[in-house]
């Protein structure tokens, strides 16, 4: 359902010609619609510059090019989280 409702929102967004864009919320969420929102144009001039400046990939890969579907990093609730981990900060839950 979360995919069907972002695809809608990028259509309408592109339909009346907006970018979809929250400033903070864009990295992995909102990246894989870049594409549709740019355009083949921009988006590969927006990969180029990303290459640029960042040839190895190291600084936020995934995020604004390149990226996976949004769905791809969901927590799935069915996996347990692992056992909580005492630091010298903060002792693990009991």
């Amino acid at each position: 359902m979360l995919r069907a409702v972002a695809e809608q929102v990028r259509d309408l967004v592109v339909e009346f010609g907006g970018v979809n864009s929250s400033e903070h919320g864009d990295g992995l969420v909102r990246s894989e619609f870049n594409r549709a929102m740019f355009g083949p144009g921009l988006y590969a001039a927006m990969r180029e510059t990303k290459r640029l400046f960042d040839p190895a990939g190291l600084m936020n890969p995934g995020k604004m090019v390149d990226a996976p579907a949004m769905t791809d990093n969901l927590r799935d609730l069915g996996v347990s989280a692992g056992t909580p981990l005492a630091t010298r900060l903060c002792r693990a839950p009991r």
